[in-house]
């Protein structure tokens, strides 16, 4: 009788704490063949919530991406406006002033874009997240009549009016088991035109891809011939107008 009565005790005491915590295994003895299921269970559960965080991670650097790249599509957009404005023969030197400063307003907040953050840290700069993926170029020399140091030369990116810094590898991130999804665009591509195959590290020279373009030089250049008032000489400052029109276009293209 007091084996029954034990017993009895043992199996209310098992009753009433799983009826106040909810669980009906609380410690491993209590079922030691069915712990197993349960411990993987967990560890699946641990995975799943894992991967959830992750993908909002990279929803949060996708939206903030296409966020930067609807704003450079609109400083494009503004300058290729300009850019088609200026070419009137009508306009005074004045009035071209006026352009240029715009268009070196606009070079800064293309600038910004392309150094944006997102819970501090880089979003154009690869894999070195820490790292300013653009920085103005001290030797930038858009004079090709001084040789020192050397002028503007669209194949050598040792040359162009800004630097970038960061590295070729886009950020991947595992939303499920095996699978990875690039959450953002490497600065080389999306500002210079150079893919990532054909990026080499600073100092190294590169050039941007057939068809595609350097914004910031395109830009740069621009605001010199708008201060200049070349229209269409390819030789003199800037390049001319009418190239900066046609580099626009292409710069458009590339960032859709």
């Amino acid at each position: 009788m007091n084996t029954n009565l034990n017993r009895i005790t043992t199996t209310l005491q098992e009753l009433h704490s799983q009826g106040a915590t909810g669980l009906k295994l609380n410690d491993p003895s209590d079922d030691p063949a069915s712990i197993r299921p349960v411990l993987t269970t967990r560890t699946q559960l641990r995975h799943t919530e894992r991967y959830l965080e992750t993908m909002g991670v990279s929803l949060d650097k996708m939206e903030a991406t296409d966020g930067h790249m609807e704003h450079v599509e609109h400083i494009l957009q503004r300058l290729k406006e300009i850019a088609i404005a200026s070419i009137d023969g009508a306009l005074s030197s004045q009035d071209l002033e006026s352009y240029a400063d715009e268009v070196g307003q606009l070079q800064e907040e293309l600038v910004d874009a392309a150094n944006a953050m997102i819970d501090g840290k880089y979003i154009f700069s690869g894999y070195m997240e820490n790292t300013q993926p653009f920085v103005r170029n001290p030797n930038y020399n858009p004079d090709p009549s001084v040789p020192a140091p050397p002028p503007y030369n669209p194949a050598d990116s040792n040359t162009w009016p800004y630097l970038y810094m960061g590295d070729n590898n886009p950020t991947e991130l595992e939303i499920t088991p095996g699978e990875l999804l690039e959450v953002n665009l490497t600065g080389n591509n999306l500002f210079l035109g150079i893919s990532d195959a054909n990026w080499n590290t600073p100092p190294a020279s590169s050039q941007s891809d057939p068809g595609r373009i350097d914004l910031f030089s395109t830009i740069e250049r621009l605001e010199e011939s708008l201060r200049a008032g070349n229209i269409n000489n390819t030789a003199g400052p800037g390049g001319g107008i009418e190239a900066a029109i046609d580099n626009l276009e292409l710069a458009a293209d590339q960032n859709r």
